[in-house]
């Protein structure tokens, strides 16, 4: 991760606009694969209210790389990438941090690499700002429990109320 000189005011306002952040939502859904998925605007509605604090993303592919073609159990070829972004999180005051993170893609006509760049910035969206789905199906599976969504709106409680 890289960061401007200072870092300050930036860090101030991550916390508070943080604070703001509930879970992602997954309103995405796969009918081919049949699961359901958090989609790009599912993290930029999480993060709507960085705004207020004076904070701002912006993304940038670094690299593409075709990683060969994929056959299917179907026959037909799908074409992978791979991409690197850097995401850039800017404060008013002109203070930034930045991330890289990478993505992968795989489609059988143009939009694998639009798929590797959306999987990036989500990527980077979600560790920048320490976001996570509303469900972990990984958690469920160790606690026997069911999900439990939160509204993107609603920071998770501390036990402490409010």
């Amino acid at each position: 991760m890289q960061q401007s000189q200072e870092i300050d005011k930036i860090v101030t306002a991550l916390v508070e606009a943080r604070k703001s952040m509930g879970a992602v939502e997954k309103s995405g859904r796969n009918e081919y694969d049949r699961y359901n998925y958090a989609t790009l605007l599912d993290y930029i509605q999480a993060t709507e209210n960085m705004v207020k604090y004076g904070l701002s993303v912006i993304a940038s592919v670094d690299s593409c790389e075709p990683l060969g073609d994929r056959p299917t159990k179907k026959g037909s070829i799908e074409y992978a990438y791979q991409v690197s972004l850097t995401l850039r999180v800017v404060h008013v005051s002109g203070q930034w941090i930045e991330c890289h993170a990478f993505g992968h893609g795989q489609d059988r006509a143009d939009k694998g690499v639009y798929q590797a760049i959306t999987g990036a910035r989500k990527y980077a969206i979600a560790s920048i700002f320490s976001l996570a789905t509303s469900d972990d199906p990984d958690a469920n599976q160790r606690l026997g429990a069911a999900p439990q969504p939160q509204s993107r709106r609603e920071a998770p409680s501390n036990g402490k109320g409010k």
